[in-house]
C-alpha cells in the first residue's frame, strides 16, 4: 500500500515550480540592480578621483575637466588606453586566473596641466 500523502501531486509540484520561478526572477532582478548600483558607485568614485587628481576643486574646473574629457581626440585616446589595458590584463592573467595590476593613470594632454594645485586650461 502506497502512502499518497508523502508524494506531492503534479499540481503541487507545478505550484512549487512557479514559486521557484518567481524567486529566481526576483533574485535575477535584485542581482542586476545591485550590479547597476555598483557600476554607478564606481563611476562616481572615478569622477571624484579624477577631479582630485587634476586639482579640479571648483565647479568651474570640474566643468572644464568635463569639456576636455568629452573632446573627440581625448575620448579616442582614452578608449585606446582602456582597450590596451584590457588586452594587457587579459594576456597577463596568472595561472590562478587573477590579472596582474597595470597602471593606466598616465593619459597626457599638453593643453592641461596641474598648476598651483588647479586645472590650467590653456585653450
Amino acid at each position: 500500500m502506497t502512502n499518497r500523502k508523502s508524494e506531492p501531486t503534479v499540481a503541487e509540484m507545478e505550484e512549487q515550480r512557479r514559486e521557484l520561478d518567481r524567486q529566481i526572477r526576483a533574485k535575477k532582478r535584485a542581482e542586476r540592480k545591485a550590479a547597476e548600483e555598483h557600476l554607478l558607485m564606481l563611476r562616481q568614485a572615478l569622477g571624484v578621483d579624477l577631479a582630485e587628481a587634476v586639482g579640479a576643486d571648483t565647479p568651474e574646473l570640474v566643468e572644464a575637466l568635463g569639456r576636455v574629457l568629452m573632446e573627440e581626440q581625448m575620448l579616442q585616446q582614452l578608449q585606446r588606453g582602456i582597450a590596451q589595458d584590457a588586452r594587457t590584463a587579459q594576456s597577463s592573467q596568472t595561472p590562478s586566473g587573477v590579472a596582474e595590476s597595470s597602471d593606466t593613470s598616465t593619459v597626457a594632454d599638453d593643453r592641461f596641466t596641474v598648476a598651483g594645485g588647479g586645472l590650467d586650461d590653456r585653450d
